[in-house]
């Protein structure tokens, strides 16, 4: 619940509140998905817009479809799987978009979930609209210049009504701040030396709290 400069941490415990005081913490918090807000994707809000992660679990865990026609975008590979996924499932992929200029996933998965099955994957182009009422109707891609910024005349309308956001992860390094651990502005981990402690002894970071 709370963490402390001098590692002293304040617990729910399964037999009531604690307080621990630790020789060392391990900070491996783990990760959660960015999403559409975070990159300012304008348009309407409506339903079928989804995190690759959580159409992952949707489908996977608990057998739903979720839609009938997809865009996905961004090429990390949770979103590479989950094009060749909801192919399993009889969902039409009609495009993954990544606004770099190369695939953010493994080479393997680009050719054993993409190449493989047919599914166009558009270099340096993104989702700059999204569009519909109740439910998405469609997406408005353009392409991006070397400074990633949408270029004027390239707009095109794909029509879908479902879209994944594979658009990379945020550690959770809340609980991090709370003892004064220094943040790198660049990967959103802590910073660490070698032996992955931080700035502040006693503390260490690791996983996807770290990168």
């Amino acid at each position: 619940l709370d963490l402390g400069p001098d590692r002293l941490l304040r617990m729910n415990a399964t037999d009531g509140y604690r307080l621990i005081r630790a020789g060392a913490v391990v900070l491996a918090m783990g990760c959660r998905e960015r999403t559409r807000e975070m990159i300012g994707i304008p348009g309407t809000r409506p339903a079928g817009v989804w995190t690759a992660g959580s159409a992952q679990a949707l489908v996977n865990l608990h057998n739903l479809r979720i839609g009938r026609e997809a865009i996905i975008l961004g090429s990390g590979d949770i979103g590479l799987i989950m094009a060749r996924r909801l192919t399993f499932e009889g969902i039409r992929v009609k495009g993954v978009f990544e606004v770099m200029p190369w695939a953010g996933g493994l080479e393997r998965n680009v050719r054993q979930c993409l190449k493989d099955y047919g599914i166009p994957l558009e270099l340096s182009r993104t989702v700059v609209e999204i569009r519909g009422r109740e439910r998405l109707s469609s997406v408005v891609t353009a392409r991006v210049d070397e400074g990633l910024r949408p270029v004027a005349g390239t707009e095109d309308v794909v029509a879908c009504d479902t879209l994944l956001l594979s658009i990379g992860l945020i550690p959770e390094n809340e609980l991090s701040r709370q003892p004064g651990v220094p943040i790198d502005a660049a990967t959103g981990g802590a910073l660490v030396d070698t032996l992955l402690q931080t700035h502040r002894e006693g503390f260490f970071a690791c996983g996807n709290a770290l990168h």
